[in-house]
């Protein structure tokens, strides 16, 4: 596989790098891809809040219906994001003396604090909400509600209101994501071998979605397709693909590739999207099977034009958007349970007081969204902050000592304005 091992020495890397240095102090942070996030997870609250009847006399109206039902693409570019950014950490810590520990208790403080948080709120306000969530609670408390389906077009099929937190599914994916990846990381060791494993996961990924898409009419196991692990598996391994080629001479022939890539990607993605007049995934297969994996690259392709060209990371690198991403976490944990308590009461008053459907539809969303934002500002700052300072004890061995060069960095023939900001992704498992 031409380009895994060989050294990254070029004009394009040092090009790339100045992009990431211009805005962060922190040379190992990239803010474009706060801002990304921050994208993302403003795609799917707008998806998710801004329900209506797609099928208007208004052509316009139902093309802006169809650009915001599209945003389920933020969860597929949070994947891809997760996978390049966790293999990045475990690529930078692998040879620290309490890897594995370290690791995982940094997950577990970044992430369960605030989702447990959320169930255990609802399961306390049980007797005035109504959930009934008892039946549902193993499968949420132990991340693998997801894998449980029963009919088609549908999310786990549990007693109760289980819905109010059903949007948990991609969480449960990256958990379990999380949980093997490391493993499988020291078994495959070298990056030829990494890579290689993340295109058979992908290729068997997309293999598996046709297989249920395709085994009974009408799509009757489509849920295993939209949110079975193995079966999303793709995007994370795409991004983290992704980490381990952006440390090597590969890198610059994705600088050069990756506006070509976006564009031929995007325009398949679009082209359907206009074709079908619509982009949702339960509603063909196409979006189903090969344009899960298409989103993936066209995201791989974005993360690296945020990475590499000043320009577009500039734009992603906006204080609004890089604010957004900082708590996205939260806002995507919050605003689905915010949505379904309000949405309707919402919807129904604005309409009976304005006879208004188009401000019955925007005045909710844009309360929702108001909310879910403040409300997930107010959890990071009084609540996870609290958790996220415990991280001191897990610190990473490389943080405490700093990011310096190393033999690796030299072996690799980095230039010196590419270190520092190199030095997270430099691959130093055998190469051979």
């Amino acid at each position: 596989m031409p380009g895994i091992h060989e050294p990254v020495s070029t004009r394009e890397l040092q090009m790339a790098t100045a992009a990431q240095e211009s805005h962060a102090p922190d040379q190992d942070h990239i803010r474009g891809l706060d801002g990304l996030r921050g994208v993302a997870v403003m795609m799917v609250m707008a998806l998710h809040v801004c329900k209506a009847n797609n099928h208007t006399p208004s052509h316009v109206v139902n093309f802006i219906y169809g650009v915001i039902h599209s945003g389920w693409v933020g969860v597929d570019l949070f994947f891809v994001l997760s996978g390049f950014l966790i293999t990045r950490i475990l690529f930078r810590t692998q040879h620290d003396s309490h890897y594995l520990r370290n690791f995982y208790a940094r997950r577990f403080l970044r992430i369960f604090p605030l989702y447990y948080g959320a169930i255990a709120v609802l399961v306390l306000l049980e007797p005035v909400l109504h959930l009934h969530l008892w039946r549902a609670l193993p499968y949420y408390l132990s991340y693998t509600a997801n894998l449980r389906a029963t009919g088609p077009i549908r999310f786990p099929d549990v007693p109760g209101n289980a819905w109010v937190i059903s949007h948990f599914w991609s969480l449960q994916i990256e958990e379990q994501f999380y949980l093997v990846w490391p493993f499988a990381l020291a078994i495959l060791r070298t990056r030829r071998n990494i890579v290689l494993g993340a295109f058979i996961g992908s290729i068997g990924a997309l293999a598996m979605r046709c297989y249920f898409v395709a085994d009974a009419a009408r799509y009757t196991n489509e849920y295993w397709a939209y949110a079975f692990t193995p079966c999303r598996i793709d995007a994370l391994l795409i991004g983290s693909a992704l980490a381990i080629l952006w440390s090597t001479r590969a890198r610059a022939m994705l600088i050069r590739t990756a506006p070509t890539m976006f564009a031929a990607f995007a325009t398949i993605l679009v082209g359907f999207g206009l074709w079908r007049r619509e982009f949702d995934p339960t509603d063909n297969r196409f979006v189903l099977t090969i344009g899960f994996t298409v989103v993936a690259l066209a995201a791989a392709a974005l993360i690296i034009l945020v990475m590499s060209r000043k320009t577009v990371g500039q734009i992603f690198e906006h204080r609004v958007l890089c604010w957004l991403g900082k708590y996205s976490y939260g806002i995507y944990v919050l605003h689905f349970i915010w949505n379904y308590f309000l949405s309707e009461p919402l919807r129904r008053g604005v309409v009976t007081a304005t006879n208004s459907k188009a401000l019955g539809v925007a005045i909710p969303a844009l309360t929702i969204m108001g909310i879910s934002i403040l409300s997930a500002y107010a959890s990071f700052e009084l609540f996870e902050k609290r958790m996220l300072r415990l991280k001191h004890h897990f610190e990473y061995e490389d943080t405490q000592r700093g990011l310096s060069s190393t033999a690796a960095d030299n072996d690799a023939g980095l230039s010196p304005a590419a270190l520092d900001s190199a030095a997270a992704l430099q691959v130093v498992w055998p190469a051979q």
